[in-house]
């Protein structure tokens, strides 16, 4: 069991490498990219940056703490951002997702500074829900403003990325505390056969996203 345990966990190790592919086609198309995109770039390369540290730290068995609460603050941050990108918000609306993001970090904060764990599911979870509820709305807006060709459209692939691998975290994280009761081996096993193939999926839908931008800016 420990030989195919060792295999799968080979296979979640190059599939978190395949996150370099949309940082590579979004830095050579770089130069047509609009704002929302330029945004949808920077969490690219959070995702992909702080991924990789946590492999290096999960090597040396070095705490990933920091980077359990770090990476949701920059997550809800550029998220907040490609939201008022995409929709024409009024100041308060705006005033409101600042806010909402204040809180979020200061509450991180007091968790990174009080608890042992690596990160409240609570605090984990508000993000991951936040974060799928204004991708939904970020779609539905996206769908109504190009009713036509729509899977031609580079926001529609990138967001929907975002939109799925935050649904299979909120699924993984409650199947797992279910299995893990039942067993700790299982529970391994479901998410090292399971999370590569999002990671992967993913991964190349943004970089498809990326790459079906030319020089056409504005129908992003």
């Amino acid at each position: 069991m420990e030989k195919y345990f060792s295999i799968i966990e080979w296979a979640y190790n190059i599939s978190i490498g395949t996150a370099i592919i949309p940082v590579i086609v979004a830095i050579f198309r770089w130069k047509f990219f609009n704002f929302p995109l330029k945004i949808a770039t920077y969490n690219v390369i959070r995702a992909f940056i702080i991924s990789w540290i946590a492999f290096y730290f999960s090597n040396i068995e070095h705490s990933q703490q920091l980077l359990y609460h770090l990476s949701p603050c920059l997550d809800i941050i550029l998220v907040s951002l490609l939201t008022i990108s995409i929709f024409d918000l009024g100041k308060e609306l705006k005033w409101v997702l600042a806010l909402l993001c204040i809180i979020f970090i200061c509450l991180m904060i007091n968790d990174f500074l009080t608890t042992k764990n690596l990160i409240s599911s609570y605090m984990s979870s508000a993000e991951t829900i936040f974060v799928i509820i204004v991708s939904i709305l970020m779609l539905r807006k996206i769908v109504l403003t190009y009713k036509s060709s729509t899977y031609k459209r580079s926001l529609i692939w990138i967001i929907s990325a975002l939109l799925i691998m935050n649904l299979f975290s909120i699924l993984i994280s409650t199947l797992m505390e279910k299995l893990s009761a039942y067993s700790t081996d299982f529970m391994q096993l479901c998410w090292y056969l399971s999370s590569p193939l999002f990671i992967v999926i993913t991964n190349l839908m943004v970089a498809y996203g990326f790459y079906i931008i030319r020089n056409k800016v504005k129908e992003a």
